[in-house]
């Protein structure tokens, strides 16, 4: 945990406790005895050290949420902890940078989770409406879980305007939601209209495909529509060919994303809202590059024809 703090990668602890827990109850099963007292301290301890650390580096905000996911007390200094996250805002495109708090005399909210395929259906219109007809684009990135989940997590999907995150597990259970994946998330994917943008996206492609699915035909099939924006960003400049998605998003956009989410426990539920934020942001960013790639080759293709 200590050189998982020390990288940054702070949802690996709670990956790393739950290993833990899990080695604990291989122990417990396999003598066949109860949770004994030294089994219980061990569990606590784990917990206790992980806090330490995550204090230690001013990580109060993910050590206050996994002490309130263990029901643990955790105390930290709030004026030390707001410029922390103040200095973090600074650094790295936040929610309102990427979706101005108002647009359209709207409110622009983080995305709930769509587990529902009623919700879903009525979400993903609205989504659609929000495409730019002069570039009809749509972002995408999809996050998955442990060992344990082949599929994906969850399946996001973003225009300039507006993000939305789908529940590939929970949806992909039931005929009604597959058959609403089928028609909504299948038809675009399949779109000859709209260009569905990801970034180095083969594996991401890969786990839709192999997500749960309830019938003879599985709801996600052809990928037409799909264009990896990662050749397209060599071309433009050859230096940003090896860098990953938040560096080329400071790049083009002035800040990068922030990816202390991105090894989080993508299959648990509720996703906390920095989860769902991280998520959301991710295909905004395919968006959000790609239009800034389109501009400067428009424009240099328009001072070439005035030359």
């Amino acid at each position: 945990k200590s050189k998982a703090v020390q990288k940054r990668q702070y949802p690996l602890v709670e990956r790393q406790v739950d290993r833990v827990d899990k080695a604990i109850e291989r122990v417990q099963k396999d003598k066949r005895v109860a949770l004994s007292e030294d089994l219980i301290e061990a569990k606590t301890k784990v917990r206790e050290f992980a806090l330490t650390r995550l204090r230690e580096s001013n990580q109060h905000d993910t050590a206050h949420r996994l002490a309130t996911l263990w029901n643990m007390d955790y105390w930290y200094d709030t004026e030390e902890a707001e410029k922390y996250t103040q200095a973090r805002r600074e650094r790295y495109i936040q929610w309102e940078d990427a979706f101005p708090t108002k647009l359209e005399e709207r409110v622009i909210d983080v995305p709930d989770v769509l587990s529902n395929h009623v919700v879903l259906k009525n979400e993903f219109q609205a989504l659609e409406s929000t495409i730019n007809p002069k570039m009809p684009v749509i972002g995408f990135d999809v996050e998955w879980g442990d060992e344990s989940l082949i599929g994906a997590a969850l399946l996001q999907l973003s225009t300039a305007r507006a993000s939305i995150l789908i529940d590939i597990p929970a949806l992909g259970k039931t005929k009604e939601g597959c058959e609403v994946l089928e028609s909504t998330v299948g038809r675009l994917f399949a779109s000859s209209s709209v260009k569905v943008l990801g970034f180095s996206c083969r594996q991401d492609l890969s786990r839709l495909r192999n997500s749960p699915s309830v019938g003879d035909a599985h709801w996600f099939g052809r990928t037409t529509a799909v264009v990896d924006i990662k050749p397209l960003i060599a071309i433009d400049n050859a230096k940003l060919r090896l860098l990953g998605l938040s560096r080329v998003c400071e790049h083009y956009v002035g800040k990068p994303l922030d990816k202390s989410e991105q090894c989080s426990m993508w299959q648990q539920r509720p996703l906390s809202l920095n989860q769902r934020v991280y998520a959301a942001l991710d295909a905004w960013a395919c968006v959000a590059i790609y239009e800034k790639i389109s501009f400067r080759a428009f424009t240099s293709t328009s001072l070439k024809n005035t030359t």
